[in-house]
């Protein structure tokens, strides 16, 4: 079954919020500068990307080395 996606942007604060799955304890490592990715506590398994400056970022997002599949359309839905 494939995780749900849910998607949150701070415009107050710019930040890209990308969460996989159900909410749960994750620790984050820094990917690049001001983007960071989640980690399960107890599995490592992804659980979602924290994105500082998203609206300076966006448009380089698709060419990012990520180590999963991006949901640029989903992020696009989501920031206007």
């Amino acid at each position: 079954m494939k995780e749900q996606v849910k998607i949150h942007y701070d415009e107050e604060c710019d930040v890209l919020y990308i969460s996989f799955g159900e909410p749960r304890p994750s620790y984050a490592e820094d990917f690049e500068d001001g983007v960071y990715i989640r980690y399960d506590m107890e599995t490592d398994a992804l659980t979602g990307v924290t994105i500082l400056d998203f609206s300076k970022r966006k448009n380089e997002l698709k060419n990012m080395p990520w180590p999963f599949t991006f949901p640029t359309e989903s992020v696009n839905e989501v920031v206007h």
